[in-house]
């Protein structure tokens, strides 16, 4: 199966292979191709249809605007944590968006909150607004019920060491 198309901006910024054994490996390349935008800004992407037949595939992807952060701002996540994080707002501030770079502060922010007793936390962004190419957006913590372990019961047939 052949992906045809426009040699245009979304080739070169997904390396998507052109050639796929099946309908299938079509349209999981075309999902990472999809995400691989989002990590680099492309945030409006999208893939408005896709057909194929039995030699040829055909997808419409709208590629849109590479969006920068206008500003990221802190509500409610401790300085000290967002330090240990690696954020800085100072790094949001007409900077590209790119998602490789917040997705580990959120990881190691939901991290620290897991093990020390918060197990349902979450870190999203709030009043998000796009507004031409620049995005605005605020660092929001939810660290949900504290969570203690006061016994264990361990089946005899389970393999851990007490």
């Amino acid at each position: 199966m052949k992906l045809r198309g426009e040699n245009d901006s979304f080739y070169s910024l997904t390396k998507i292979p052109t050639q796929f054994n099946s309908f299938i490996s079509c349209r999981e390349a075309l999902q990472a191709a999809l995400a691989e935008l989002y990590k680099q800004g492309y945030l409006t992407a999208s893939i408005d249809s896709l057909t194929w037949d039995e030699t040829r595939a055909g997808a419409t992807v709208i590629v849109g605007k590479k969006y920068t952060w206008a500003i990221l701002k802190n509500k409610n996540i401790p300085s000290s944590l967002l330090t240990q994080s690696g954020f800085n707002e100072k790094d949001y501030f007409n900077k590209s968006v790119e998602v490789k770079k917040i997705v580990p502060v959120f990881e190691k922010i939901i991290r620290y909150f897991e093990d020390n007793g918060y197990p349902f936390a979450s870190v999203y962004l709030d009043s998000v607004n796009m507004n031409d190419d620049k995005l605005n957006a605020v660092l929001t913590l939810n660290k949900g019920p504290l969570t203690k372990i006061d016994t264990v019961i361990l089946n005899e047939d389970a393999k851990v060491s007490k």
